[in-house]
This record gives C-alpha cells, sequence and structure tokens, in this order.
C-alpha cells in the first residue's frame, strides 16, 4: 500500500515538471500599446494561414501567406495581390511577380522568416487572418486605428491547460445556471 501511494506521487511528480515545463506554441495578435491579447491560436509546424488586405494604394486584394516552420518561426512564404501593379510595387525588395493562371492572381515567392509582424487596424478596409478552421475579422475585434503586433509566443503547456480548465468550468456552470455573483 505504501509503495502504490510512493509511485502515485512520484507518477504526479512527474507529471506536473512535465507540464510545467514543456511549451505550447501560439499565434498571438496583441495590441502594441497595451498589450492586450485579441487572438491566441496554438499552432505547429506546418501550420498555415494569410492575412488578407486592401492595398493602400492601388486599392485591390492582397494576401500574405505565412506558415510556422520546424523552429516555429512565422515564415512569409508567398504574397498573392488582385493586380500586377501591386505586385511591382514590392519589386524593388522581392523577385519579380508571377501571373498564376489558376488563382488569376499575380504571385511573388518569398520565404523569408519574419520574427513579428506590425500592422494598424484599417477604418474602411476588411482586414482578416485566414485560418483553416476559421477567419478572424480585425474590425470585429479590435477597434480601428489600433496599432496591432502578429507573431509566435510560448506558454507553458500548464499555463494552457489552466486557461482550458478554467473557461470549461465557465462554460460549465453558464450551462447549468450557476451565476459568479
Amino acid at each position: 500500500m505504501k509503495k502504490t501511494i510512493i509511485v502515485i506521487l512520484v507518477g504526479i511528480a512527474v507529471f506536473l515538471v512535465y507540464a510545467m515545463s514543456a511549451q505550447a506554441y501560439f499565434l498571438t495578435l496583441t495590441d502594441w500599446r497595451s498589450g492586450q491579447v485579441y487572438l491566441e491560436k496554438r499552432v505547429e509546424p506546418g501550420y498555415q494561414f494569410s492575412l488578407q488586405f486592401q492595398h493602400s494604394m492601388y486599392d485591390v486584394p492582397q494576401w500574405e501567406q505565412y506558415r510556422i516552420d520546424v523552429q516555429y518561426q512565422m515564415v512569409l512564404s508567398r504574397e498573392e495581390f488582385g493586380s500586377g501593379q501591386a505586385a511591382d510595387y514590392y519589386e524593388h525588395i522581392k523577385t519579380h511577380a508571377t501571373y498564376d493562371n489558376s488563382t488569376k492572381k499575380w504571385v511573388i515567392d518569398v520565404g523569408q522568416i519574419i520574427p513579428k509582424v506590425n500592422y494598424v487596424v484599417p477604418m474602411k478596409q476588411d482586414m482578416r487572418l485566414n485560418f483553416p478552421d476559421e477567419v478572424f475579422i480585425l474590425a470585429e475585434h479590435i477597434k480601428h486605428g489600433t496599432s496591432v503586433v502578429m507573431k509566435v509566443t510560448t506558454k507553458s503547456l500548464w499555463n494552457d491547460w489552466l486557461r482550458d480548465s478554467k473557461s470549461s468550468i465557465e462554460k460549465m456552470e453558464a450551462y447549468l445556471g450557476f451565476s459568479k455573483n
């Protein structure tokens, strides 16, 4: 009986050490000034998403395609444009754009590691993050004119688990009609 208790306690201790030291990676979107988190999306190597917005000078759609590499870095894979003029605007910094007949877009393959992306939520334009399982429209969650930062961050799995557990408990309390007051 005593050995069983010791084995259980050692098992719990090993689990806690692992859970507190193991890291989870998130794509985060935060307010540049206040640090308020607007979006936190768990990511793994190979995860892909895009940032979609209107080109400010040519008023055509533009997509920045990103992926997470094996070192959990954000990589700008390619940029797609609704017009050749908008694509050529970037020619001095990147290779020349090509036209993709299948998507009907002008494309620049980039492959550049981007530690973070800073931008301002536009007032009149629809800026969105397109994920495999959802679309996050910035204007629905963030006041226009807000400076935001998009980057990959880490947290311990323990904190992630605690956050998910708290959220699940709150959902269950709401479902059962319990009040926090």
